[in-house]
């Protein structure tokens, strides 16, 4: 459900989806904080939310994300998006390969980096 309401954010023209996106992530804070949503997803949310307008900063969303799950694939992809966007591709490919062990059903889309 997460990664469609941060597609439907991303649809939005930059200024609409920054301020979709600060919207949102006050909404996951609040989630957090009541103890309605768990850690691992609201980290998940707030980093596939600010991916594509700072990596940097997803990038530590989705470290934290790793160290709450580490069982989780996600993490370990979007770890290997944004390293992607760093022209970190050997290690971007060892947390994709990790995603894809781990079931991520989106990460074998990603492999195509790792040839």
């Amino acid at each position: 459900m997460w990664r469609a309401q941060c597609k439907e954010i991303l649809s939005k023209s930059p200024g609409e989806a920054t301020d979709a996106c600060n919207e949102y992530q006050k909404s996951v804070s609040a989630s957090i904080r009541m103890g309605k949503e768990p850690l691992y997803d609201a980290l998940m949310k707030s980093g596939l939310c600010v991916f594509p307008h700072d990596a940097s900063k997803a990038l530590s969303y989705f470290k934290r994300a790793v160290e709450d799950n580490p069982e989780k694939g996600g993490g370990y992809l979007g770890l290997g998006m944004c390293q992607i966007q760093f022209d970190n591709i050997d290690e971007a490919c060892r947390n994709i390969r990790k995603a894809v062990t781990l079931g991520d059903e989106e990460a074998p889309n990603f492999l195509h980096y790792c040839r």
